[in-house]
C-alpha cells in the first residue's frame, strides 16, 4: 500500500485522545511526539530544509529555530520559506530548490 497506510495504522487508535488532554502526557502521543523531535545535535551532514510559510501543521517558527539551532552548532544548512507552500505542497513547491542544492554537492 505505502506510507499513507502506516500512518493511518499508528494514528488510528489515538485519535479523539489527542484533544481530551495534554498530547505530551497522553499514551501513544507523548511517545510519537518524542520520537519525531529533531535532536539539537548538529548534523555531520548538510541539510536542506523547506517550510511553507502557509503551513498550519509545522509552524514556520518553530522551523526557524531549529535552522537557526542547528546554524548556531556548526550545520552547513540551505533553509528556504516558501510563500505560498502548506503542508500539504511544499515537498513539491521545493523540489526544485532540493535539485539545485543536491546538485551543489558534488
Amino acid at each position: 500500500m505505502g506510507q499513507n497506510s502506516e500512518l493511518h495504522t499508528i494514528a488510528n487508535p489515538l485519535i479523539g485522545s489527542f484533544v481530551l488532554g495534554d498530547p505530551t502526557k497522553i499514551p501513544g502521543w507523548s511517545e510519537l511526539l518524542t520520537e519525531n523531535t529533531p535532536s539539537e545535535a548538529p548534523l555531520p551532514v548538510p541539510l536542506f530544509v523547506a517550510q511553507g510559510a502557509k503551513d498550519t501543521l509545522v509552524r514556520p517558527e518553530i522551523t526557524a529555530a531549529f535552522v537557526a539551532s542547528q546554524t548556531q552548532g556548526g550545520t552547513a544548512v540551505e533553509s528556504h520559506v516558501l510563500p505560498d507552500a502548506t503542508h500539504g505542497t511544499v515537498a513539491l513547491d521545493a523540489l526544485p530548490s532540493l535539485m539545485k542544492w543536491m546538485g551543489s554537492l558534488r
